[in-house]
């Protein structure tokens, strides 16, 4: 159950801020940014979660996507700052897409 609300999450996550992030208009990137925040915290409880159950079995690859997770809300954070003050770099997507990249195998690989 854990990992379905999970899944689910991270695909509306992934709408969120890649619509937020395409926004014109800074009321809509303010709404896709609340959206964001939303379920990447509701992500953070159920990775929660299901660390406790799968950390005794996978303590560093665990340990590694909790890192992860972690590093990319900073970075949605930064590109959300970034988008709301200026145009977001090349850059800063293509390791924001990374990360989404790497957080989603690692958590495969669990």
């Amino acid at each position: 159950m854990w990992t379905l609300i999970h899944l689910g999450t991270i695909l509306l996550l992934v709408v969120t801020v890649i619509t937020g992030l395409t926004a014109k208009s800074q009321k809509r990137i303010k709404k896709w940014m609340i959206l964001s925040r939303i379920f990447y915290l509701l992500l953070l409880v159920t990775g929660g979660v299901i660390l406790f159950f799968v950390f005794p079995t996978a303590p560093l690859i665990a340990t590694l996507k909790f890192i992860l997770a972690i590093c990319l809300v900073i970075l949605i954070e930064v590109s959300f700052a970034q988008k709301q003050e200026r145009k977001m770099t090349f850059t800063l997507s293509a390791i924001l897409s990374l990360f989404f990249i790497l957080t989603f195998a690692c958590g495969y690989y669990l």
